[in-house]
């Protein structure tokens, strides 16, 4: 059974979206697996989530999923044809070194967001030291945004690029069921897991309004809760 070790949920939506990727598409392949809550400094990279296969430790979701790709049979990308990679590989860039960043930025970077994050993400952390620890936390959160660039924006600015890469993402996926087949593949797993955090991971502000004002973005994410509610069901 695959070991995923990853932060706890936050009233049960699982507030990384990288963290998310790998249970969703676990989920959604019914591959057998139990959750280990652990903090990121336990990670081979220093990060979270990793999943112990066996006798193998394999870290960053993106190495995750080729992974359980390539070991496992009838592969979710199976098929696909190289238009259909690449627009894959362009949203899941868009998803991941884009959007995540504005995301990061508007839970971090927001004091009226931050007691969320840290009585949310940190509960572990007794509650006598919690604010001292956290605190120095966001600060190495903030000075990594600030190296990465959207640190270096205003709230506005940063949530202006957000919704742009909201509304792009919207755009590419139009009126169809998923992104680039009449199935879900991994790129439909990724985005779930970013609008699941955007819909239902209770940091309200202009990213969470311009998700759930794309008609396409919360059919999908519920076309995939359905089908998650059926494998777990089954």
């Amino acid at each position: 059974m695959i070991e995923l070790h990853q932060f706890a949920p936050v009233d049960g939506v699982n507030a990384s979206p990288f963290c998310a990727k790998v249970e969703i598409y676990l989920r959604l392949r019914r591959i057998p697996y139990r959750t280990t809550v652990d903090p990121p400094f336990k990670g081979p990279k220093g990060k979270l989530p990793f999943i112990v296969d066996g006798t193998r430790t394999i870290a960053d979701s993106g190495a995750i999923l080729a992974h359980l790709e390539a070991s496992r049979p009838d592969p979710l990308d199976a098929g696909l044809d190289e238009a259909a990679r690449a627009t894959a590989h362009l949203v899941r860039r868009t998803l991941e070194e884009s959007l995540y960043f504005a995301m990061l930025f508007d839970r971090w970077g927001r004091d009226a967001n931050w007691p969320r994050v840290r009585d949310g993400f940190f509960g572990m952390i007794p509650a006598p030291i919690r604010p001292l620890i956290t605190a120095l936390i966001r600060r190495k959160i903030l000075r990594d945004l600030k190296g990465q660039g959207t640190g270096r924006m205003t709230q506005d600015e940063a949530a202006a690029r957000g919704v742009a890469d909201i509304t792009a993402v919207a755009a590419v996926l139009g009126t169809r069921d998923f992104l680039v087949a009449d199935r879900p593949t991994t790129i439909d797993v990724t985005l779930h897991a970013f609008t699941d955090n955007l819909l239902n991971g209770g940091f309200p502000g202009p990213l969470r309004d311009a998700a759930r004002s794309c008609a396409g973005l919360v059919g999908h994410h519920a076309r995939i809760s359905a089908l998650l509610a059926d494998a777990r069901a089954g």
